[in-house]
């Protein structure tokens, strides 16, 4: 692909979720969240990979004039899903061509062509198979789907690399909606509960999809052509309101932002491997193989590339962990993980530390300003502090720098 790729998509199939965020889901499913839409899977749910693998597959149906059987390589599937080509994914894409043609969409009176609200049915995928010479994969699209997305004057032209680009669930699935939303509108509003609906983000507190969704608009300011402010409004004990405005974007500052972080060399601290190395398998941690691969990876590709790898091992390793680990660190298995939790609680633990420091700081401030004419109580004991900067009882004196000390330890306090 050369880069601008559009894939058209009708806007019933963005605002209703073609696919879904849980990655664990039991096979057989049945979503019926949404009024008036109904989502079957016969097999495993299809998540993001998946429809990265559908929206390619469908932009070469409308490059070949909506065809709609096509033919292709599973080569290049993957190498223009911008995935790795190796056994793992070949595996993966035959899956997923196995988790479309067992869905069925179902909209009751809600399946809007422009003009009106219709009742209809659809399957994705009708069939696919392997050719047993050319090895290429055959799929035959269902004809209603296709044919509503080819005649449809309710749509959104989707830019596939850029979609592509996110590496992130949560905010593809947010693209999705807000790509289609902004066609006719700068500002949108939306009950969090409601949009995380949408999203299948199955969180039940305000502040965690609050979260979610503030990480994933900075992955689409960050890697898309969507410039996005984000916005909350308090609606009471576990609410609020989303409030979503489109800007345009500085494109000049944003190439050169991009040309920076491409020339910027890889850097990773001590502290940061570390904290690798603890996400790591408990009865691996010490194992010192684990540790020089990390490390080795950790400096050739950076925190977040091998965060994903480890977590996706710890996920799907049964015996050989060192080999599974070598081998996702170096196919990149782990690419589509969702790591935004984990990142979070390491920020919340770095914020914390800092504002112990600040507060060491500030404590050590106000002693020093505040340390004449005072008085300070030592466990049971009361000492004044004397306009020469003696601390004294009357049967005892302590050392100003000791007192400096206990202040900051908080074993001492400062009495008004």
């Amino acid at each position: 692909m050369m880069g601008n790729e559009m894939v058209k998509q009708d806007i019933n199939f963005l605002e209703y979720p073609l696919w879904h965020l849980d990655q664990k889901s039991k096979e057989g499913k049945i979503f019926k969240d949404i009024e008036g839409y109904i989502y079957r899977a016969g097999y495993k749910v299809p998540v993001y990979l998946d429809v990265i693998f559908l929206y390619y597959l469908m932009y070469l149906s409308q490059r070949e004039g909506w065809k709609k059987e096509i033919e292709v390589t599973k080569t290049d599937v993957l190498r223009n899903c911008g995935v790795t080509v190796c056994a793992f994914y070949t595996k993966r894409l035959e899956d997923s061509l196995k988790r479309w043609a067992n869905v069925t969409i179902e909209f009751a009176g809600t399946f809007y062509d422009n003009k009106k609200y219709l009742s209809l049915v659809f399957h994705i995928i009708e069939t696919w198979k392997i050719e047993e010479k050319t090895k290429k994969v055959k799929i035959r699209f269902n004809d209603e789907w296709l044919i509503k997305v080819r005649e449809s004057n309710y749509f959104k032209m989707l830019n596939l690399q850029e979609f592509i680009k996110l590496r992130n669930p949560i905010a593809s699935r947010l693209y999705e909606i807000l790509a289609k939303t902004f066609q006719n509108r700068n500002v949108w509003e939306i009950d969090a509960h409601k949009l995380a609906i949408k999203l299948t983000l199955h969180k039940k507190y305000y502040s965690h999809i609050k979260q979610k969704i503030k990480a994933a608009v900075n992955i689409i300011n960050k890697k898309s052509e969507l410039n996005i402010i984000f916005k909350t409004r308090n609606e009471g004990r576990n609410k609020g309101i989303f409030v979503f405005i489109k800007k345009e974007k500085n494109k000049e500052k944003e190439k050169q932002q991009n040309i920076e972080q491409k020339t910027k060399k890889q850097k990773i601290s001590k502290e940061e491997i570390q904290q690798l190395l603890s996400f790591v398998r408990e009865d691996q941690k010490n194992d010192d193989i684990v540790k020089d691969i990390i490390k080795k990876y950790a400096k050739k590709k950076g925190y977040e590339y091998c965060l994903k790898n480890i977590i996706y091992t710890n996920k799907n390793s049964n015996e050989n962990y060192k080999v599974y680990l070598l081998q996702s660190l170096e196919n990149n298995y782990g690419e589509f993980e969702d790591i935004t939790n984990i990142k979070n609680t390491k920020e919340e633990q770095e914020n914390k530390q800092e504002n112990r420091e600040e507060n060491k700081k500030i404590n050590v401030k106000y002693t020093i300003n505040a340390i004449k004419n005072k008085k300070v109580k030592i466990e049971d004991k009361v000492y004044s502090i004397n306009e020469d900067g003696s601390v004294t009882t009357e049967k005892e004196t302590i050392t100003r720098g000791r007192l400096f000390v206990m202040l900051c330890a908080n074993m001492a306090k400062l009495l008004e």
